[in-house]
């Protein structure tokens, strides 16, 4: 379990727990912790739903949580964060993803690959994240266009992973490869 009297720490700017054996829900405390600027808690067997109240760390740049047991929707309280990395793959989080995320203005790293999420991308997408290097979205269940004509304005564009969705249209520009 990730010990709840960490709230206690108020200067705390990041907190890493990558790589244990923690168990458990992500505690809402957590959201508490007005200075903290990245949360890494990949590679753990954490259960339940991501907490709404990280949606009050406004400071915080990175969310990491891949390779857990999280489940439900991405909260859309999230968007009120200053996030440009967030990774959550490798977990059996469903629905959407929030439109809130797209108010991320700063994202590079946008990691959601192997979940259970659903529905269209913004069409917006590449406006919304002109600073986005890396895109993985794939083993989802994402259906839709892919917004290639978006993607092309986000020109420090490194990586795109769409694999293993339900997309469909053509691509527009030969230079994104999925």
């Amino acid at each position: 379990m990730i010990p709840t009297n960490l709230t206690y720490c108020s200067e705390l700017r990041e907190l890493n727990l990558v790589d244990n054996n923690l168990g458990g829900k992500i505690p809402e405390e957590l959201g508490s912790l007005s200075k903290l600027r990245g949360l890494g808690l990949s590679k753990n067997h954490l259960i339940g739903k991501i907490p709404t109240s990280l949606g009050n760390l406004s400071s915080l740049i990175v969310l990491a949580a891949t390779y857990n047991n999280l489940e439900g929707s991405i909260p859309k309280e999230l968007g009120r964060t200053s996030m440009d990395f967030i990774q959550l793959g490798f977990n059996r989080l469903t629905a959407t993803i929030p439109s809130s995320l797209y108010n991320l203005s700063n994202m590079q790293y946008f990691l959601l690959r192997t979940n259970q999420l659903e529905g269209s991308l913004s069409q917006d997408m590449g406006v919304a994240f002109p600073h986005l290097r890396d895109l993985r979205l794939a083993d989802n269940r994402f259906t839709g266009l892919v917004p290639a004509n978006s993607l092309s304005n986000a020109s420090m564009l490194e990586y795109i992973n769409l694999h293993n969705n339900n997309f469909t249209g053509q691509m527009i520009s030969a230079s994104l490869i999925l």
